[in-house]
């Protein structure tokens, strides 16, 4: 039986200065509850604040190309033009699904418009 792999966005959402955070997992929504503390094995970068899903992307092959999904919307993010991390993550996102994006789609967040760009959402 094969597993199916995930990319995820979260930012804060506990009203503090607004930061985010790119992962992959096999669980999501475990993985959530680590973040935030409910139960052990949060990464470091998220402890002490709360967090919510924004994106979540699903249909990777494997762990392999999960992983090099992520490590890529982290790469794309930092060279993005934009003043947010929001906005640079958006962006960031909508180029590797026009990239990468065969067989990829967004399980949970904001959607993506025909032209390949991220459409906002309402705050969740």
């Amino acid at each position: 039986m094969s597993t199916q792999w995930h990319c995820y966005m979260l930012e804060t959402c506990d009203g503090g200065r607004s930061k985010t955070y790119v992962g992959a997992t096999v669980n999501p929504d475990r993985r959530l509850r680590q973040h935030n503390g409910e139960i052990a094995g949060g990464a470091r970068a998220t402890s002490g604040r709360r967090w919510r899903r924004r994106y979540l992307i699903g249909g990777f092959a494997d762990e392999r190309a999960a992983l090099k999904f992520e490590w890529r919307w982290k790469y794309l993010t930092r060279h993005a033009p934009f003043d947010s991390w929001q906005e640079r993550r958006a962006q960031a996102l909508a180029t590797l699904l026009a990239e990468m994006g065969e067989g990829l789609e967004i399980l949970e967040g904001d959607g993506v418009n025909g032209s390949g760009t991220v459409e906002e959402a309402e705050p969740q």
